[in-house]
């Protein structure tokens, strides 16, 4: 609730009205009009028009005349309004300009519509206006001002002439009696006037006047409001793109002092690393150890019964020139032969032997050179049928295709600590 307010008179010295963001003029020195809108006409449109009306309706010259206009959203009718600049004088000034709205006293009774027909009558120490509605309408359709002196005899007999104007002196009509408001100030949604209060030492109340833009009530010079309003937009985006940059370098700062702190632990952490570098060795090293160990006690390799049991199956063309158990249960072989098919068919002994889980490469890959073909193969036997007791006797290999007379004799073949394999 706005600060209580000294006095309900229409404020006019720049020393009282500079406290407030709106600024309030007599009533009285304004004639105002009710004037219905064309069908069907733009909203780019209405500034002309507005011009227009004054010109066929004011005393004056447009050029020589403060005027605003109220329009809420939806209604028929333009409420105008406009003085004589020259009667205005005495109100233009530092407080003039730096006034975040100017506009008639009446124009915050605009908040106090009645619901029917009915007049809102402002009285105050200086003057004294009667608003008049009609039932269904959005705007006023007319206004009476009159100023009050202080030696005036019978205030009572000025408040029946004035409603006797606005066809409202033989009581058909409600009127509603309100103080003279006191000034005001502009909010995000629209202007707020504040009235006295009711009782003695009470609360001024505020009402608000929204769904206008307050631009349009205020009588000032138009070209002034326009390039008010722009400086105040490039204002408002100025003072956004400050606050931007400030909270930008206020970012960047942050994240500098994040990055050195980060830094610093990065750094830390990474000495700590360099330090346990050697003693990391250290363990891989005892702990491959301690795995070769622990296969080596685990895990008997079993060559021989191994090549037991795919000699089984090989075709007497082949010959072995190397053999190497690997794991426990596996055999790698370097073969060659003069039959290049002889290579196929003891890939195929091999895949349907039960010993024998896996064959790799899949197929495996011969290759001929002079005649002479070699290969390789990796042997999975199958865990518990290498021991002498479980060995499974291997299919019978398909018969053999005769083998030529000058087939070179089959070489020794080794094992991995170079004794001889029978």
């Amino acid at each position: 609730m706005p600060a209580q307010v000294q006095d309900t008179k229409v404020e006019t010295h720049a020393e009282t009205a500079s406290a407030r963001e709106v600024l309030l003029l007599p009533g009285h020195v304004f004639f105002a009009r009710s004037v219905p809108l064309p069908p069907g006409m733009k909203p780019d449109e209405l500034e002309s028009f507005v011009e227009i009306t004054l010109e066929q309706i004011a005393p004056f010259p447009v050029n020589q005349l403060f005027y605003g206009h109220y329009l809420p959203e939806g209604a028929q009718s333009l409420f105008l309004y406009a003085a004589y600049r020259k009667k205005l004088a005495a109100h233009t000034g530092p407080v003039w300009d730096g006034a975040h709205l100017v506009v008639p006293a009446f124009a915050a009774a605009f908040a106090r519509k009645p619901d029917g027909d009915g007049v809102v009558l402002l009285t105050g120490d200086t003057e004294m206006t009667g608003i008049l509605w009609k039932k269904g309408s959005d705007a006023p359709d007319k206004i009476v001002s009159r100023p009050l002196h202080p030696d005036e005899a019978n205030p009572g007999e000025a408040r029946r002439r004035l409603l006797e104007k606005l066809g409202a002196a033989d009581g058909g009509i409600a009127v509603r009696e309100l103080g003279q408001p006191s000034g005001g100030r502009l909010g995000k949604k629209g202007a707020h006037f504040y009235f006295p209060a009711g009782a003695a030492g009470g609360q001024p109340e505020e009402v608000e006047l929204a769904g206008v833009d307050p631009l349009d009530l205020d009588v000032r010079d138009k070209a002034f409001l326009f390039f008010r309003r722009k400086n105040e937009r490039q204002n408002r985006w100025m003072w956004n793109l400050l606050l931007l940059l400030l909270f930008g370098l206020l970012a960047m700062g942050v994240m500098e002092i994040g990055l050195h702190f980060g830094g610093r632990q990065l750094e830390a952490r990474q000495e700590r690393i360099d330090a346990l570098v050697d003693r990391v060795a250290r363990i891989e090293q005892e702990l491959e150890l301690a795995t070769r160990l622990e296969e080596l006690s685990g895990t008997r390799l079993l060559p021989f019964e191994m090549l037991s049991h795919i000699n089984q199956i090989r075709p007497r063309s082949i010959h072995f020139t190397r053999a190497a158990a690997v794991r426990g249960n596996t055999i790698e072989l370097d073969a060659q032969t003069r039959n290049p098919q002889d290579a196929e068919r003891f890939e195929a002994a091999l895949r349907r032997s039960e010993a024998i889980t896996e064959v790799s490469p899949n197929p495996i890959t011969p290759r001929t050179v002079d005649g002479r073909t070699t290969f390789q193969v990796q042997l999975r036997f199958e865990e518990g049928t290498l021991s002498p007791s479980s060995l499974r006797r291997a299919p019978p290999p398909p018969p053999e295709e005769e083998v030529l007379d000058d087939e070179v004799p089959p070489e020794p073949v080794q094992n991995e600590d170079g004794e001889a394999v029978p």
